[in-house]
């Protein structure tokens, strides 16, 4: 089971580096779109595990935001 999560952490990870420069929009609507049409159900969960990544940081920037 642990080393699941450390595979499906690794994945997600190398996800996220790909969206590293874009902003959390942006990274958000390309997951959506790989979401789509990924077939693969490991690959679709290391999807799914970035998208929440994604939005708990986005949701947390928001909220600790001096600006907003």
């Amino acid at each position: 089971m642990e080393e699941e999560t450390s595979k499906l952490h690794k994945d997600r990870n190398k996800i996220l580096m790909q969206y590293a420069e874009q902003s959390f929009s942006e990274a958000l609507d390309e997951i959506n779109t790989s979401l789509k049409s990924e077939k693969n159900h490991g690959k679709k969960l290391a999807l799914l595990s970035a998208k929440s990544w994604v939005l708990r940081n986005k949701l947390y920037a928001s909220l600790h935001d001096p600006y907003i």
